[in-house]
């Protein structure tokens, strides 16, 4: 059984020896075929890339992995953490996330933490337990000794939920104040029926 406890966002980086080259063009293809020919280690989906998720630059997602499953993406951390590769080389003056990337990755995380992923097609490792939070979305750095994911904060994944876990918070506060309301409303129907009553003494 396997409890992931991070999610770990990785660039696809540079191509060949030239930091400054850009990737945003990487098709989930290419990834595939470049992690067959570095580690040739098949997944249980029938793919050779090591990440669970890889996004496009027009937001296109392929699942290479199950979530659950070992993957080839952050030495130590490939049993319990979910991995997620943008294309693109976010060291500064080459690639940014583009829009389509943004939205997509958003929604994913937003699955992710709602512990819902089927719902946006994504599979899951039977057994496989989600113990995941807002301040585990880390960069790769984080776990290695990389620049992985370029030039974005470390909190770059956290913050295109903040909108999203605000919302989620003040709708919380409203059905919690609603419940309230409605077990007041409850409670003075019940007494008003109690006072209507009208008994003859005895049983």
């Amino acid at each position: 059984m396997a409890i992931l406890r991070n999610i770990i966002l990785h660039h696809a980086g540079p191509i060949g020896t030239n930091p400054f080259s850009s990737s945003l063009h990487l098709t989930w293809q290419h990834i595939d075929n470049a992690h067959k020919e570095r580690w040739n280690f098949i997944s249980a989906m029938g793919f050779f890339g090591g990440y669970n998720i890889y996004i496009d630059q027009v937001g296109n997602i392929k699942q290479f992995r199950l979530l659950g499953e070992e993957t080839a993406a952050q030495k130590g951390y490939n049993f319990d953490s979910i991995s997620i590769c943008l294309s693109g080389n976010f060291t500064e003056g080459v690639d940014q996330p583009t829009d389509a990337q943004k939205m997509t990755l958003k929604r994913v995380l937003q699955f992710l933490l709602d512990r819902t992923p089927e719902r946006i097609g994504l599979k899951v490792s039977r057994g496989t337990v989600l113990d995941l939070s807002l301040d585990r979305i880390k960069p790769h750095r984080e776990f290695s000794s990389t620049t992985c994911y370029g030039n974005l904060p470390d909190n770059w994944g956290q913050t295109l939920l903040y909108d999203y876990n605000s919302q989620v918070t003040i709708l919380k506060r409203r059905l919690d104040e609603l419940m309230k309301l409605l077990q007041t409303l409850l409670a003075q129907l019940q007494s008003k029926k109690l006072s209507s009553i009208d008994r003859d003494c005895g049983i």
